[in-house]
């Protein structure tokens, strides 16, 4: 044994400590660097390696689940699994939640509306058992595009009064949906006009009542709401009671109908099938208008709208009628189509909404001028609300495509808006959209594709004056909303909720672009719906390829969308731009833009020297994090390093 000396302690330090200690501190003096001085300070191959990557993995360029996919986007390469591209896992997994959290915060210019009333923000559904549980993330749709909330069940009263009333919207129902309040015998639920469709032998103070518990129901939501008047700046009426009998044989048959005819009139069970039709239809327009109304006369501020009832409604598009029908697109939009009649099949009924005729006197003779815009829309709506839902889709799959339903439907959207807005008396137009397909039975509840959703998000906007109501709601997680038990697929509720993030990109995609929105500025719309119809219609639907332009108010730049909503996933479809009419252009062609797929080409064109700029919005790549803590080298974590 060694021995030593008494008083003397011997250091032996190992190399191998030695340049252990030497590498800590000189991380340590490195890192002090990085966080206390500018970028350039620091020599590029310390500062790269020192950046924790925040690539989400959906738009890193990496297969990161080794699937043969590759992050976000509607083509044969990507992966159906990213939800967004800023998705930050391509692994197939449950969606219970809307990837809320994932996006950046973002808003849309001031002058665009997005009201968000779908799946609730905190908590479960209080009427399916079933159905999952949803995170609470409060306010988020204000922070992430939209400019409303009317989703108020499951938050929480501090989140609630952090609300304003210009960030309120109400959907309301006049027979108590929503304080479920109305149901008593002689209440509003019980009346001939909400059991039979029938506008006759109602009880209007029942009808009053149930308004007045409904406007109260909201009111006491929020501590600001006074006299029992809520203070919102959107409240859109739910009724529906025309839908059920749309078709002028429906209409007669009620006639026919042993309860429903306890209800008519004996001298309108008299008239001719053409004189009880304009009876019923004149009747049930000043029904509506009354319904509508009420909420004004009581005291309500904020602008009113009623879902679905504008001169033409979306549910013709469901039945073909607008390729089927030869009116042009000048007809459509003048009231010589109050007079015309829509046909399907053995059926034929009024091509416009007949709730928007021009009604007189309840209950008398109708006025000779009934086949005209009336005062619903003329006078009492502040808004106008058409329906912008979805029929079928394509299949649990993403890839059994059936375009000639699905596909079809953002024309039917878009035409549905460009129609409404010549009955508008310049009134915004809020197109209401349905993140599911509205189909009967299992598919009527599954999500609505991906691709239809982010290109919803967008073109919409391309039309002036319009605006966006999401609805939706937990408790159509379900196979089937009229089964027992409520049973739902993960599945579908995973896909109905990655096409709520591809709505929400598609917001935050047309946020970028915001500066289009300023001033007085112009929408070009090279092909009317109706022609892009007749395109699919005559079997030329490669060629109803859809772009739109938002030209800037200075007129030296155009916005413009892009999308093939009929192309296969490996489909490249080139788009020749062109100057708009009335426009100073040096050429008349701006340039071509092209997409792959069913993705969406967003971007600027120049109108004075041509040459057109954008993407598909394939990439999101955030900003780099500072840190002072090298990050180990694994898949979810990525540390880049230059030598």
């Amino acid at each position: 044994m060694k021995t030593v000396k008494k008083g003397v302690k011997k250091r032996v330090i190992r190399k191998p400590l030695l340049f252990f200690i030497i590498t800590i501190i000189s991380l340590v003096a490195l890192s002090s660097l990085w966080i206390f001085s500018d970028y350039g300070f620091v020599g590029k191959a310390v500062k790269m390696e020192l950046i924790k990557s925040s690539t989400p993995q959906c738009s890193d360029g990496l297969d990161n689940d080794h699937d043969g996919f590759v992050d976000w986007g509607f083509t044969n390469t990507n992966d159906p699994s990213c939800s967004s591209p800023f998705g930050n896992s391509e692994s197939i997994q449950f969606h219970a939640n809307i990837g809320w959290n994932d996006f950046p915060n973002f808003n849309l210019n001031s002058k665009l509306t997005a009201v968000y009333q779908g799946i609730q923000l905190n908590g479960c559904y209080p009427y399916c058992k079933s159905c999952p549980c949803v995170e609470n993330v409060g306010t988020a749709p204000l922070r992430k595009g939209f400019t409303h909330i009317g989703a108020f069940e499951g938050l929480e009263q501090k989140q609630l009064e952090s609300l304003p009333p210009k960030n309120r919207a109400i959907g309301s129902s006049p027979f108590g949906g929503n304080a479920g309040l109305c149901d008593e015998p002689d209440g509003a639920v019980n009346q001939p006009f909400n059991k039979y469709s029938i506008p006759w032998n109602n009880s209007l103070t029942a009808f009053t009542k149930c308004m007045d518990k409904e406007l109260a129901y909201f009111a006491k939501l929020f501590s600001d709401s006074k006299n029992a008047i809520p203070q919102a700046d959107i409240l859109i009426s739910d009724i529906e009671r025309n839908l059920g009998v749309q078709t002028n044989q429906q209409i007669l048959n009620l006639r026919k109908n042993s309860e429903a005819a306890k209800y008519i009139p004996d001298a309108f069970k008299q008239l001719s099938d053409q004189e009880f039709l304009t009876q019923y239809k004149h009747d049930m327009a000043w029904f509506y208008n009354f319904l509508n109304e009420y909420s004004k006369l009581k005291g309500f501020t904020g602008k009113i709208g009623s879902y679905g009832d504008v001169p033409l409604d979306q549910y013709l598009g469901y039945n073909g009628w607008l390729w089927s029908e030869p009116y042009t697109f000048n007809q459509w939009t003048s009231n010589e189509i109050f007079t015309k009649t829509c046909s399907h099949d053995d059926w034929k009924e009024s091509c416009a909404t007949y709730v928007t005729f021009n009604f007189g006197e309840y209950m008398n003779k109708p006025q000779s001028d009934f086949y005209s815009l009336g005062p619903l829309v003329k006078n009492t709506l502040d808004v106008l609300a058409p329906s912008g839902y979805y029929a079928y889709g394509y299949g649990k799959n993403y890839n059994a495509k059936a375009w000639e339903t699905a596909g079809s439907g953002l024309i039917y959207e878009l035409f549905s808006i460009d129609a409404n807005k010549a009955f508008s008396q310049e009134k915004p137009i809020m197109i209401h959209q349905w993140m599911r397909s509205h189909a009967p039975g299992i598919s009527g509840l599954s999500g609505l594709d991906p691709w239809l959703a982010h290109a919803s998000a967008i073109f919409p906007y391309f039309t002036k004056n319009v605006g966006q109501y999401v609805w939706d709601s937990l408790g159509f997680d379900v196979i089937n909303v009229n089964s027992p038990d409520y049973v739902h697929t993960e599945n579908q509720i995973s896909e109905n909720r990655i096409a709520y993030d591809n709505f929400i990109y598609g917001l935050y995609r047309l946020s970028k672009y915001n500066e289009f929105f300023n001033g007085n500025y112009e929408t070009y719309h090279p092909k009317d719906a109706r022609e892009l119809y007749q395109l699919v219609a005559t079997g030329k639907a490669n060629e109803a390829v859809l772009w739109r332009g938002i030209i800037k108010a200075d007129g030296k730049q155009m916005l413009v969308a892009a999308y093939n909503p009929f192309a296969n996933f490996d489909q490249v479809t080139k788009f020749e731009i062109t100057c708009p009419p009335n426009q100073k252009c040096q050429y008349n062609s701006l340039g071509t833009v092209q997409t792959t797929g069913l993705n969406v080409w967003l971007g600027v064109c120049n109108l004075e020297t041509g040459g057109c700029v954008g993407d598909q919005g394939e990439k999101v790549v955030k900003q780099p994090v500072k840190t002072g803590i090298r990050e180990p080298t694994v898949s979810k974590t990525k540390v880049r390093t230059l030598t």
